[in-house]
């Protein structure tokens, strides 16, 4: 898992995906709740969040092995994102 993602606005976020809306204002789409984003950087950015990290690296884990979509070049990764 990568380090921590820290968002660098004044805003107060009220959950995670309007955090990670935020952080990641290029992303195609943000899915599912959870502090642990798994980022697909394969053509355009993807995001889904997940509760635990055991299941955001499952998760990858499948990815890795099946691809991610039509453009998968294998760029996925897991970050940890802190709100404060």
């Amino acid at each position: 898992m990568k380090g921590d993602s820290r968002c660098h606005c004044a805003r107060k976020h009220r959950n995670y995906r309007t955090w990670a809306k935020c952080r990641w204002k290029e992303a195609a789409w943000v899915v599912g709740e959870g502090e642990f984003a798994l980022l697909a950087w394969c053509r355009t950015l993807t995001v889904s969040l997940w509760g635990t990290e055991q299941r955001a690296g499952a998760e990858k884990d499948v990815i890795d092995v099946l691809a991610c979509g039509g453009a998968c070049i294998r760029q996925h990764e897991i970050v940890r994102i802190t709100m404060a």
